[in-house]
């Protein structure tokens, strides 16, 4: 809680609480850099305490950049430490560079902000504040659990299992390798698994467990390549089918996506708009910047599509993403207090510019098109743009798309 008072004093400097305390015990710094002296107060004290965690837990996102202290703060994402390429590779060595260069930078002027990274929503809780805590206190006394993270997922699911306690902690014992065997040399996994007798009892099972037979050193190995298998066939399963549906009439549709091309450091973009009968009005397909993952990629690809429908006049659109956070973000105006808040800003002023929108969430299988034109930027120099022209590459997700009006 005190964490939790500390990040709502640099979040919110406006409030009389800020005021007082900035103006007590640091007049010419961050909260960050204030220290302790010997007339503070004991709320002052225990509002200190609880610094270095979020020291550890937050992290810059650059606005105008006169908050920053470039070779002190932490303000570049996953890294342990208006861009110009030449000046930032003279400064820096290659790693740090590359990683500076591929931060995303807003459209608009605003100030520096700080974000929370632990937790995914990049908002601060009491969870994560206590995640963080943890992590500081097992790295200050050097404390390691008796099994580590190594099957962290097959414990959890095995003690949910709606079995005897019996069997649990017989299962247990077998992935520790705990069980007693009159033979010394003979493995817990040959006895459970590999050993012939053991195979006769599993072929009465009703799942295909033989299936599975592999090179598991451990029973531990082989419950993680269990889960892992049971959960590929269970989404196999369940996985349904769903088809592009038409925007209301006399309105147009807006369809985005974002490839990563691992091999030549950068993405594919693509948007296309089309009206109520499925006809493409405007189409592009583009090159983009690296990116760190693929939210950031789909972050950045939403950005320049709603960037080209302004520019193409449109100003009644439904746009829709397959990423469900990005597109939560922006039908709930969530997560701008994100590592990538600043983008999803840029992104809701221009929606707020539009006479009318509708921002909606669909599945991979309805969005083929624009997968088709994200891949097809792999081979552009720049970007295309088509004009009440059907793009080539995705004729055929057209057609398909045609077929389900």
């Amino acid at each position: 809680m005190l964490a939790k008072q500390g990040w709502r004093l640099m979040q919110d400097q406006e409030s009389l609480l800020f005021k007082c305390l900035k103006a007590r015990y640091f007049p010419r710094c961050h909260f960050l850099e204030a220290t302790n002296s010997p007339t503070s107060s004991f709320t002052w004290k225990s509002t200190l305490a609880a610094k270095p965690i979020i020291q550890r837990g937050s992290c810059w996102r650059i606005g105008n950049e006169a908050s920053i202290r470039v070779l002190r703060d932490a303000w570049i994402p996953n890294h342990p430490t208006n861009k110009d390429r030449e000046l930032i590779m003279q400064n820096f060595n290659r790693v740090d560079a590359e990683a500076i260069l591929h931060v995303p930078l807003s459209r608009r002027y605003f100030p520096d902000s700080l974000f929370w990274t632990p937790s995914k929503s990049r908002e601060y809780s009491v969870r994560s504040r206590y995640q963080v805590a943890r992590q500081l206190h097992k790295e200050a006394k050097w404390v390691e659990s008796s099994h580590g993270v190594v099957g962290r997922v097959v414990w959890k699911s095995q003690w949910k299992l709606k079995v005897t306690n019996k069997i649990k902690v017989f299962g247990r014992r077998a992935c520790r390798n705990i069980l007693p065997t009159r033979m010394e040399a003979e493995t817990k996994i040959h006895a459970l698994w590999n050993c012939g007798m053991a195979r006769d009892v599993w072929v009465g099972c009703s799942a295909r467990l033989q299936k599975c037979v592999g090179d598991q050193a451990d029973m531990l190995q082989l419950m993680e390549f269990r889960r892992a298998n049971t959960q590929l066939a269970t989404s196999s399963r369940t996985s349904n089918l769903t088809r592009w549906r038409p925007p209301p009439l006399a309105r147009f549709k807006l369809s985005f996506d974002a490839s990563i091309f691992k091999d030549m450091g950068g993405i594919g973009i693509e948007a296309i708009i089309c009206n109520y009968n499925g006809e493409v009005m405007v189409a592009l397909s583009a090159k983009g910047p690296p990116v760190a993952c693929n939210e950031e990629a789909k972050v950045l690809a939403c950005r320049r599509a709603v960037e080209f429908a302004v520019e193409c006049g449109f100003i009644e659109l439904v746009i829709k993403g397959d990423n469900h956070s990005i597109m939560s973000y922006l039908s709930l105006r969530k997560g701008l207090s994100s590592r990538l808040g600043q983008i999803l800003q840029d992104m809701v002023c221009m929606i707020n510019s539009l006479r009318w929108s509708q921002v909606l969430f669909v599945k991979r299988s309805a969005n083929t098109v624009a997968h088709a034109l994200a891949r097809y930027a792999k081979d552009i120099l720049d970007e295309i743009v088509w004009i009440e022209d059907s793009p080539p590459p995705a004729v055929e997700a057209l057609y398909f798309d045609s077929n389900s009006i």
